[in-house]
């Protein structure tokens, strides 16, 4: 029956393809690959040229409600899988806060302490026209620096076409009865825009390759509002985002969440002079609420003993001030910045479900975090070489207000009696200052061939959870206690790369190292240096640590109607202090493909791989056992095809998982829920097929 169905599928795409199109490919390519067109994604490894782009056009693969499940295709990244929806991302062996993700600039923090909602489950990527990947320390624009990469999320609205436009996509999948609808509409008459995105999706549990159910469903709505006006070198603009998820299931957690709300607003001035020094001046300003609940009880049997609800509640506020400026022969950037954070995630029990009355864990204790910057840089380019220097100065301020209110029982202890059970010591609030600064040197050696060198020195301060967690439990196995004490990571980094660039061959190769002091560590109480207790509780410490890796990508275009595609990425993390290695490590990785193009459509083949991962911290006994254990290495093919209709329709259909092989990636959540501590390993779907119907006037 699969055979019959994959037969069909791809024939109803290709037909009919003839070599009668053959003098309309090269047209057709060039289309594809232009990186100003709305509707395709961007991804842009800037460790290479400025010109060396990889394209994820929405036509090629489905638009998952979830951007890092699509994220996962680029080159250097991964996620990890707790359910159907909120992957998070992995880049350089690093992930969660260690990655800064922007949305239009913009600051957003998911509101579940064990990451149901990283920050890309509220950015849909059908709303988006372009997503630049920043690995390292390359930039200071956006904040301070984010030891893993900084991924921009954003909007290009002033290129929308004139007059009305619309794009608008429906699309199904048979493994869990995916189905989305999504739309984009706008309006621009050359001094004013209107542009409203909408998108509706839904899925039920998918099954693995062994035919196995895995908990994955969800329900999700997002609406966008932006509208700008212009009058000469003067731009306003104004948007309004809204994400609402209901319903949502986890196979890897011991709770699901019923709901997670954003509401976010922004605002932002650009002044762009024809003439003089000023480059830009911009201002930028606006707020992210995050409303995340988590149950154990209304979308599961439960089978704890007690009923658990947390309600937590993530606000983020930022405020941003650009200046550009050509000066003394070079281009500078002069800014300041400023993002304030609070976190509040109480977690109430009861013996019977929606009676909930006692307060038994304040988990985030009203936590305040803040991070003001200001920061210098500049580029100087001469002839075949390229210089760029930055330095930032940040103040940072961290305090949890309510860590000494008491629980809803005199025997349950504070968060302050926490930290001081497992450190010693509780500083309710801490101020710090700190001074980062990178420098990057391009040099072109002939017309193909490029290098480059990028060296830097940043600092991480520790996040609301890090510090102070407080997740009380009577089994001290099931305890998460955060560190007051945690001094901030100190990164020094180096990156070495080669890039080769011809029209019909483009590979860049990059290795890169990271030497942390003070690395934040997750890991469990065995009465380490500053830990006073030996009951295994999940706790933070800093050790030093060691992470370097080489990623390898390129794309070749064998003639005018084949090319292949092609990354590999290796990643090795070591903890100095205990001579282990680190957690969640990927192993080597990567993705071959292969296109066939021309004017009447569109065939490919993916071959997605990972090698084996032996180098793990598995056992709480005497380590972290962050690892769900060693990963077992797999490959596994995805088939695509694509036919382009009449009046600007598009009929795309997809094969993912092509032989229902049972998988999944290495790296696991660690699992610090109330009911189930040890972390779990996600399977991946198993066979897929998907059916996309697209109509897009913008072209």
């Amino acid at each position: 029956m699969f055979k019959k169905e994959a037969i069909f599928m791809v024939a109803a795409l290709l037909h009919p393809w003839t070599p009668s199109h053959a003098d309309e490919t090269h047209d057709a390519t060039d289309t594809d690959n232009e990186p100003a067109r709305l509707g395709t994604l961007v991804i842009k490894d800037t460790t290479g040229e400025a010109n060396n782009q990889l394209l994820l056009p929405k036509d090629q693969a489905p638009s998952p409600s979830d951007l890092a499940e699509w994220l996962r295709n680029a080159p250097g990244v991964q996620a990890t899988r707790m359910g159907g929806q909120g992957l998070d991302l992995i880049i350089r062996g690093q992930s969660q806060e260690r990655i800064r993700v922007l949305n239009d600039g913009m600051s957003i923090h998911g509101g579940c302490p064990n990451r149901m909602d990283p920050p890309t489950l509220y950015m849909p990527g059908n709303a988006s026209d372009r997503i630049t990947l920043l690995p390292g320390l390359q930039t200071f624009e956006w904040g301070s620096a984010s030891s893993a990469g900084t991924l921009l999320v954003e909007q290009d609205n002033w290129a929308l076409p004139e007059g009305m436009s619309s794009d608008v996509r429906l699309q199904g999948s048979s493994n869990g009865q995916h189905s989305q609808l999504s739309a984009d509409s706008s309006w621009q008459d050359g001094q004013h825009y209107l542009r409203l995105t909408a998108d509706r999706s839904q899925q039920g549990n998918y099954k693995d390759g062994q035919s196995r159910t895995v908990r994955a469903a969800f329900k999700k709505r997002n609406v966008g509002l932006s509208a700008g006006l212009e009058r000469g070198a003067h731009r306003l603009e104004i948007k309004l985002n809204q994400t609402r998820d209901r319903d949502t299931l986890y196979a890897g957690a011991g709770m699901d969440s019923p709901q997670a709300d954003l509401d976010q607003w922004q605002w932002k001035y650009q002044w762009q002079p024809e003439q003089g020094r000023i480059d830009r001046l911009e201002l930028t300003d606006g707020e992210a609420e995050v409303v995340h609940v988590m149950d154990n009880y209304s979308l599961r049997p439960r089978t704890a003993p007690m009923a658990m609800r947390v309600e937590s509640h993530a606000t983020t506020h930022t405020s941003r001030a650009k200046l550009g400026l050509d000066a003394w022969a070079g281009q500078w950037l002069l800014g300041m910045d400023r993002t304030a954070s609070r976190w509040l995630a109480p977690r109430m029990t009861g013996m019977m479900d929606n009676r909930l009355n006692l307060l038994q864990s304040n988990l985030w204790p009203d936590v305040h975090q803040s991070e003001q910057g200001l920061y210098l840089q500049g580029i100087w380019p001469q002839g075949p070489r390229q210089l760029k220097l930055g330095l930032r100065v940040d103040t940072f301020h961290s305090s949890a207000r309510s860590a000494g209110q008491a629980l809803g029982k005199p025997t349950l202890p504070t968060p302050a009696q926490l930290y001081t059970r497992y450190y010693g010591a509780f500083t309710p609030s801490w101020r710090e200052r700190h001074v980062s600064g990178f420098g990057r040197l391009e040099q072109d050696l002939n017309a193909r061939w490029s290098v480059f060198i990028n060296a830097g020195r940043s600092w991480r301060m520790p996040d609301a959870t890090e510090r102070y967690m407080a997740a009380n439990a009577s089994m001290p196995m099931m305890r998460w206690v955060g560190n007051p004490n945690l001094t901030a990571e100190q990164h020094q980094s180096l990156d070495l790369g080669l890039v080769f660039a011809q029209p019909a061959l483009h590979f860049n190769a990059t290795f890169w190292l990271d030497q942390v002091k003070d690395y934040i560590l997750r890991d469990r109480a065995h009465g380490q240096a500053g830990i006073l207790q030996t009951d295994g509780a999940s706790i933070y410490r800093n050790v030093d640590a060691r992470l370097y890796g080489l990623n390898l990508s390129g794309h070749l275009e064998v003639n005018t109607r084949w090319s292949v595609r092609f990354q590999a990425d290796y990643t090795h993390g070591q903890n100095e202090t205990d001579q282990r290695p680190l957690a969640r490590i990927p192993p080597l990785s990567g993705l071959l493909g292969l296109d066939y193009r021309q004017a009447g459509g569109r065939l490919g083949l993916d071959l997605r791989w990972a090698s084996a991962q032996t180098r793990v911290d598995d056992n709480p006994m005497y380590g972290a056992g962050l690892d769900a254990g060693p990963g077992d290495g797999w490959v596994v093919a995805d088939l695509f095809a694509e036919k382009p209709l009449a009046h600007g329709w598009t009929l795309s259909a997809r094969i993912d998982n092509l032989f229902d092989k049972t998988y999944a990636y290495h790296v696991n959540r660690a699992n610090s829920d109330p009911f189930n501590p040890l972390p779990v390993r996600v399977n991946e779907p198993g066979r897929t097929f998907w059916l996309s119907l697209r109509w897009d006037n913008r072209h």
